[in-house]
């Protein structure tokens, strides 16, 4: 999710560059106009001319950091790194009301065609100060570049009360929550060991609205909540938790967050009085020493929530939340070991998500990337809805899973961190000693889909389409599913997802054969179809008909073997080409993705091939 405060500042940073650029402009126009001039400069022009080229290579320097800083900003993922009465960027604008001064009376002395002996002292004196200005400026820019680049850890403060002290900034908020210095763990899908950064979220919440942990504030805050008469209905309204929140919090802490949209239609300076120099803001209580961990009961397998984290709701700080929450999820959900491991199902953990006296439970799961979704409805805490909801977890078994042993493995010489695919069969290991021999494997890790609008989206998607496909196989009698079809089953993992079907030994179509010119080819393009027919009478439509996905066998049998891409449908809607093509078009725009019906129209032989087939079956 987008982070506001990089959105915000980066604006500020580009309206600040095409100003400098429209002076900038200025100073060439005055280049150009004398550089026409087919003759020597009068002294009066020579003076124009250096301070023209002066000020030119001044804004080009100032617009050259300033493009750094916004590259720099961007690639942080952070707002600017300010001080904390934002000294830096006061210190550039003193030195800009100063330089302009100076420049004004440079101005003032170009005009006149011939300068005294004074004129000329006080000309060279302004040009010394607005050269050592101008250093000064572009230093500072510099040093903003620099706090930018090198993001200095913020470790919170511990414990509340007196202790805290100082008030905190909404970087600040930012930086308690993701740690600048960089998070590593055990990658499963680099051999050799290697680390996987944890620094962008890895998940996507189904949650909307504000969402309150629940709160461990100090005696005299704990009071006044509970003193507080609120009606049932009064306490799901999202305005009442802002107010509970701003009542209640400790009076050391003065924390500002991006306020969202209210459900109420509410603004944020009657719910708060808020300065009207700070629009659309609210104050949130973060105390210093609450740091989110995710907790785990083995006995029962079930993740649990012991968190201390206030009233943050906004959409992009839940997202660098979960990032922090993420660290302990994988020694609760999973044994890591040097060898990576996959899940046929993937883990589920369960953990209540508290409002003050009330909250529900959600479910935390792993396909790939981590999930939070509802689980049960709102309930007050300790009261039958809460005992019956408990009750209903089920007990999660995830022990069904395979070891995959990275040395034994013969990778593709064509892989790369992103997607690794085998270019040998391999043997697994699976619970209980068995083995799961002769398999072709592909791994694909979080960043394979950075490119991906909603890349975590797309994972569970991943999910249900080989759920689908694992049904419709489970569905037909043995001998029934067409011979271009390969089982296959998706393991999801940390950070990763693997994908393993029987190994085949071929090699890839040729963009000849996939135009099926000779019979041989049109022989095996009927089958694809027949296959891709096949598929789309039972709700997955496939339509990456590419010569990577696409194998010729030993025995000239042609053979599709990646299944990543399908959409799935209701089974029984797709009869034709055309409706393939809606659906196709349905999902480009959906997923905003380019090239979806481009590929599957590519070669227009093999789709006539899978109309005949419609029209056929």
């Amino acid at each position: 999710m987008e982070n506001y405060n990089v959105k915000e500042d980066e604006g500020t940073i580009k309206q600040t560059i095409a100003v400098l650029k429209e002076q900038r402009q200025k100073a060439s126009d005055v280049q150009d106009e004398l550089n026409a001039l087919d003759r020597e400069l009068t002294e009066h022009e020579q003076r124009r001319e250096g301070t023209a080229t002066f000020r030119y290579e001044a804004y080009s320097s100032e617009i050259t950091l300033l493009n750094e800083l916004r590259a720099a900003l961007v690639a942080s993922g952070k707002g600017l790194v300010r001080d904390s009465d934002d000294s830096v960027e006061r210190d550039i604008q003193s030195l800009k009301d100063a330089l302009k001064v100076e420049e004004d009376s440079r101005d003032e002395l170009d005009l006149i065609p011939t300068l005294s002996a004074q004129q000329q002292r006080r000309g060279r004196s302004t040009a010394a100060k607005c050269a050592a200005q101008v250093e000064e400026i572009l230093s500072l820019r510099k040093v903003q570049i620099a706090k930018q680049v090198n993001l200095a850890p913020v470790v919170p403060t511990e414990g509340g009360g007196a202790a805290a002290g100082t008030t905190c900034t909404y970087a600040e908020l930012i930086a308690k929550v993701l740690p600048s210095s960089p998070i590593r763990v055990a990658s499963p899908t680099r051999p050799g060991g290697g680390g996987a950064l944890l620094r962008s979220a890895l998940a996507t919440f189904s949650l909307e609205g504000p969402v309150f942990l629940h709160p461990v504030l100090d005696g005299g805050s704990l009071d006044t909540m509970r003193s507080r008469n609120i009606s049932h209905g009064d306490l799901l309204k999202e305005s009442t938790f802002y107010e509970l929140v701003g009542d209640t919090r400790p009076a050391w802490v003065t924390l500002l967050g991006k306020r969202t949209r209210l459900s109420d239609g509410m603004p944020a300076d009657i719910l708060f009085g808020a300065s009207t120099s700070i629009p659309s803001f609210r104050p949130v209580a973060w105390p210093g020493n609450c740091i989110p961990e995710l907790l785990t009961r083995s006995a029962r397998r079930h993740a649990g929530f012991n968190a201390e984290v206030k009233s943050v709701s906004s959409a992009h700080v839940w997202n660098e939340l979960v990032t922090y929450v993420t660290l302990s999820t994988v020694d609760a959900l999973f044994r890591c070991s040097s060898d990576a491991r996959y899940y046929a199902n993937p883990p589920v953990g369960y953990g209540v998500v508290s409002f003050p006296h009330c909250g529900y439970i959600m479910a935390v799961e792993w396909i790939g990337k981590l999930f939070v979704t509802p689980y049960s409805q709102p309930f007050f805490i300790g009261s039958n809805e809460h005992k019956a909801a408990v009750a209903g977890l089920p007990d999660v078994d995830f022990n069904e899973f395979i070891d995959v042993h990275m040395e034994n493995i013969e990778w593709h010489r064509l892989s790369n961190r992103s997607v690794c695919w085998t270019g040998a069969s391999t043997v697994l290991m699976a619970e209980n000693d068995k083995h799961v021999a002769n398999q072709f494997v592909k791994l694909m890790t979080c960043e394979s889909f950075d490119h991906l609008f909603e890349p975590a989206g797309f994972l569970r998607r991943l999910y249900k389409t080989y759920k689908m496909y694992g049904t419709v196989w489970d569905a037909e009698a043995v001998g029934e599913v067409p011979r271009a079809l390969l089982r296959a089953r998706l393991w999801c993992g940390v950070f990763a997802v693997a994908v393993t079907m029987d190994f085949i030994d071929g090699v890839e179509a040729t963009e000849k054969q996939l135009q099926a010119s000779t019979s041989n080819d049109e022989k095996g393009a009927r089958a694809i179809a027949t296959a891709v027919v096949w598929l789309a009478r039972r709700g997955l439509i496939y339509y990456d008909l590419r010569e990577p996905n696409i194998l010729v066998d030993s025995d000239g049998c042609w053979r599709l073997i990646d299944y990543d891409d399908m959409v799935v449908v209701d089974p029984g809607s797709v009869n034709t080409v055309a409706d393939m093509e809606k659906v196709l078009e349905t999902e480009q725009q959906r997923q905003r993705l380019t090239g979806v019906v481009a590929a599957f129209k590519r070669f227009p032989k093999l789709v006539q091939l899978i109309d005949e087939a419609f029209q056929s079956q």
